[in-house]
């Protein structure tokens, strides 16, 4: 599959971030209740034990300085992520 970042910038964003709109699976309601029930177990283990929790995804943010492909990250985003884990952690 060609890299999305070697289309023009107007359409970088669409295509880097379409994965779980476009996926029919992803896309699918069920697989959105699947994640969030998921998300509310770790949350709920998470209190229980009373542990620590960082919600990433709902963090970071979606541009495209930090993403190859829309789900791996670039050394930019992998330093941005490892200084909120550090500012988390502190």
């Amino acid at each position: 599959m060609t890299s999305p970042l070697l289309f023009p910038a107007t359409l970088r964003t669409d295509l880097l971030f379409s994965d779980l709109e476009l996926s029919p699976r992803a896309a699918s309601e069920e697989y959105q209740i699947a994640i969030a029930e998921h998300n509310e177990v770790l949350k709920n283990i998470a209190r229980t034990h009373n542990a620590s929790l960082f919600d990433f995804a709902s963090m970071f943010p979606r541009e495209l300085q930090y993403f190859e492909d829309g789900v791996h990250v670039t050394e930019v985003g992998a330093r941005l992520k490892a200084q909120m884990f550090a500012n988390f952690m502190v």
